[in-house]
């Protein structure tokens, strides 16, 4: 009886150890199917996140507003990466902002497929001053790979940068050739200046439509009377700026009146080639 009880005991005490020793097996697998080679350099070949930036829609963009919308894609080709942080830097704030994190520090975290291979975000930045600006989005990945029954780790990242800038100041426009009053030729030459580049500059006479103009030029065939004229102008991010509206007149005088002058002088010539032919007869009449 205490021969077959010692032999149940036995029987138990394997069996628990062999359950252990198959659950540690079994974990050990879980983590580590292979041997641990550490962390190395990405394998060649090996291909960072790629980042595409949707909005702002160009690099160089200019914005006539301080709030503009962020949008961005982040991907990874490779099967066995994994993002692990996506985050993106502003020239006008301290520090980064976190847009994706995985938490690589739950044991589970590979076997359980939370991780994922592409992210997308969208934000509207508010607040940003005057001025050009820079956004830089950048991205981490973590992968491994195999050789020889040995599992290497590793870790790669890429970045991407766009460029813009906030534009909400009207471009100053001044006016340097006409004046406020009265011209005597109806050709008036209109020059002026702007303080940025702009996409058109057109001008406004006596409350017509607009008359698209490149520049300086040169005010033809003005009527006589009465004028007024401003000019616009608009910067490459819509603003629009205007100059005071100048008001002036044309009066071009008379012609100098020469066919007067030369018909007197005829006859002044005339009379005094008459007035000399009749002295000289009176004379010789009188001898």
């Amino acid at each position: 009886m205490e021969k077959k009880a010692v032999l149940i005991t036995s029987f138990i005490l394997a069996l628990c150890f062999s359950l252990v020793a198959a659950t540690q097996f079994v974990n050990f697998g879980r983590a580590n199917p292979y041997f641990q080679g550490g962390t190395t350099a990405p394998p060649p070949g090996a291909e960072p996140p790629t980042i595409a930036i949707f909005s702002p829609t160009k690099d160089n963009a200019i914005f006539a507003s301080n709030n503009i919308s962020l949008t961005f894609n982040v991907s990874i080709s490779e099967a066995t990466y994994m993002l692990t942080d996506v985050y993106y830097e502003t020239d006008w704030q301290e520090g980064n902002t976190s847009a994706y994190h995985l938490d690589m520090s739950t044991p589970d975290y590979i076997y359980s497929r939370s991780w994922i291979t592409e992210f997308s975000y969208n934000k509207t930045l508010t607040g940003i001053a005057e001025g050009k600006h820079n956004i830089t989005v950048i991205a981490s990945a973590h992968g491994y790979f195999v050789r020889e029954m040995t599992a290497y780790h590793f870790d790669i990242g890429g970045s991407s940068v766009i460029h813009f800038t906030i534009d909400t100041t009207p471009t100053l426009v001044t006016v340097l050739s006409i004046e406020n009053k009265t011209y005597e030729n109806p050709d008036i030459p209109l020059n002026f200046t702007v303080t940025e580049a702009t996409s058109q500059i057109t001008y406004i006479l006596d409350g017509q439509e607009n008359m698209t103009n490149v520049g300086n030029t040169t005010l033809t065939d003005l009527s006589e009377g009465k004028h007024n004229m401003t000019i616009c102008a608009i910067d490459f991010a819509g603003n629009k700026g205007t100059s005071e509206t100048i008001y002036f007149s044309v009066e071009v005088p008379d012609p100098f009146p020469t066919i007067t002058i030369v018909a007197s002088a005829v006859s002044v010539t005339v009379s005094t080639g008459f007035l000399l032919y009749y002295t000289k007869r009176r004379r010789k009449e009188a001898l």
